[in-house]
């Protein structure tokens, strides 16, 4: 009797194995840029059923390096950059393409250096940096179909590396410099509005601290970015740490507060994203003394912050993105010198699985 309850046990428990499993799995598929010089770039998506990888497009011989790869909020189309060299003054272009590969067009024609662009809501106009030198860069949008170009005005401020659209299609956040004047490697203090259309601009946020990594919400009502700024740091003599915690910018009440605890001694916080339902950030987190690397959740309707750690060493070009239904997170790890890992936690199970490696830097993109 007691065997027959026994295998009643083992019975009733095994479909329940059987569905986490099935639960577990997860589709789709993953676009990352495999950097490796002096070969050209390659943007290549893996499918996540089957594990396969296809080639998206590649760098031409005229202009081999693919930077600043953007999908526009359908994801049928993208832009990037390309150019002769993998630097930031360099000569490059904006270019627009779509999955097939096959065909991409060349938006902009000059010798300077273009980057860091970003797709209105719409998927009709792109913000993007142009500019000579680094403190000659303004902001530029372009207009898809009539190709009209129009410069971002500036106030007392200079805006840098980062824009993005408000859901209107007519202002832009920037991170900016506070002071116009200014060279533009100096620190981003702030956040300002501005209003394309009518040629105005106003300040939502400006701090003594730096701004790092800024990144809108799916809806674009949040903003969340990294404040650097020093602490006293006794194990170092008379030196300052740099403390790097996520913050978030509300932009109904225009309000900034820190998210999660404070980084103890030694840890950072690194690239926020967030999830596509926006009620949940994910960030890395590393302690530089013990090189222990964590992905970071917090939940804004539950209040409450879920650490993972991560096995492996976490390379230079941090890279963390969610799944369409919210349920995984892909990272990439550098796990021995000159090897890449691509993972993907399930966030349902907590476990953690190794779906592809290579030799060459994965940057991830994109997974729809």
């Amino acid at each position: 009797m007691r065997k027959i309850i026994y295998l009643m046990v083992f019975v009733v428990n095994l479909p329940c194995s059987w569905s986490a499993e099935k639960n577990a799995f997860f589709t789709g598929s993953i676009t990352f840029i495999e950097h490796f010089q002096p070969q050209p770039t390659y943007v290549k998506k893996i499918n996540l059923s089957t594990l396969e990888t296809s080639e998206v497009i590649r760098g031409t011989d005229e202009r081999p390096y693919i930077r600043f790869f953007r999908y526009s909020p359908d994801n049928s189309h993208f832009v990037f950059t390309m150019g002769s060299i993998e630097k930031e003054q360099a000569d490059t272009e904006l270019y627009i393409g779509d999955d097939s590969g096959k065909q991409f067009r060349r938006i902009t024609e000059n010798d300077v250096f273009e980057g860091y662009p970003a797709w209105s809501p719409n998927g009709k106009q792109i913000v993007f940096v142009r500019g000579i030198r680094r403190d000659s860069n303004r902001f530029w949008t372009i207009d898809i179909e009539s190709m009209r170009e129009q410069i971002v005005p500036e106030d007392n401020f200079k805006v840098h590396r980062w824009a993005d659209w408000l859901p209107d299609n007519q202002r832009i956040i920037a991170a900016a410099i506070p002071d116009k004047n200014t060279s533009a490697d100096s620190e981003l203090r702030g956040l300002v509005e501005i209003n394309i259309v009518q040629g105005t601009a106003r300040w939502l946020h400006r701090d003594n601290a730096m701004i790092l990594n800024t990144h809108f919400s799916h809806d674009r009502t949040k903003i969340a970015f990294i404040m650097q700024s020093p602490r006293r740091n006794y194990d170092w003599e008379r030196e300052l740490e740099y403390v790097n915690q996520v913050h978030v910018l509300d932009l109904i009440t225009e309000k900034v507060k820190p998210i999660g605890k404070s980084p103890e001694a030694y840890e950072q916080d690194l690239i926020a994203a967030w999830a596509p339902d926006g009620k949940r950030l994910a960030w890395f987190r590393c302690n530089r003394k013990t090189q222990k690397f964590q992905v970071i959740i917090f939940d804004f309707g539950l209040e409450r912050l879920h650490e993972l750690d991560l096995s492996g060493e976490i390379p230079g070009n941090y890279s963390l993105i969610w799944s369409p239904q919210g349920n995984h997170i892909a990272y990439v790890t550098s796990r021995q010198k000159g090897s890449y890992t691509l993972s993907v936690i399930s966030l349902s199970y907590d476990s953690i699985k190794d779906v592809l490696t290579s030799k060459i830097h994965m940057e991830l993109l994109n997974w729809h």
